[in-house]
């Protein structure tokens, strides 16, 4: 007995903080519980991002289905190729994308502004690229309007959101591809 207690007051001066051990399995399981928990949330998060974006390309699709007046052929052809393309834009927009902040000093906004000239060159250069790729697709005539529907799509898609979001917020058409000519 006295060498337990003598083990015990040793113990004491060590270990100052006693631990029981009876209250550390509910709090791993209410650790574990949140973690899951936590996955889940981020998964479910991702989910309904890609769901968002397939939702969008589907409607894409639809829209150019009927604006170029596509045959089923053509959508099945043209589908996996418009996907690769969106693809493309899509990585190079999202590539170095840090928050950084406005920039503060002017030498850092010319540096920022290059830097989204430099992303814009690129991206028309993806689009240059795709032109021959949708040429084995479409006829002379869809892939004349091919950008220009495209751009619409894509005011269309903003408009709806800064109007969603904002609903006194003014929305400018900016189209980059002028209408194609119809006369024949």
């Amino acid at each position: 007995m006295r060498k337990q207690s003598k083990l015990t007051a040793i113990k004491s001066r060590l270990y100052p903080i006693t631990i029981n051990y009876t209250q550390i399995l509910p709090m791993k399981q209410i650790l574990l519980f949140f973690t899951f928990f936590l996955i889940a949330i981020t998964g479910m998060a991702d989910e309904k991002k890609n769901n968002f974006r397939e939702k969008l390309f589907n409607a894409k699709l639809s829209e150019f289905a009927v604006k170029l007046k596509m045959s089923q052929e053509q959508m099945s052809d043209f589908k996996p190729i418009y996907r690769q393309y969106q693809q493309d834009i899509m990585n190079l927009w999202r590539k170095d994308r840090k928050m950084t902040g406005k920039p503060t000093t002017t030498a850092e906004a010319a540096t920022h502004m290059k830097k989204q000239l430099e992303k814009q060159k690129k991206a028309q250069q993806i689009r240059i690229d795709y032109v021959d790729k949708f040429a084995k697709v479409l006829t002379a005539e869809q892939l004349m309007r091919l950008y220009y529907t495209e751009d619409q799509i894509q005011y269309k898609l903003m408009h709806r959101m800064s109007h969603s979001s904002n609903p006194n917020r003014k929305c400018h058409n900016r189209e980059h591809f002028s209408k194609p000519n119809n006369d024949k």
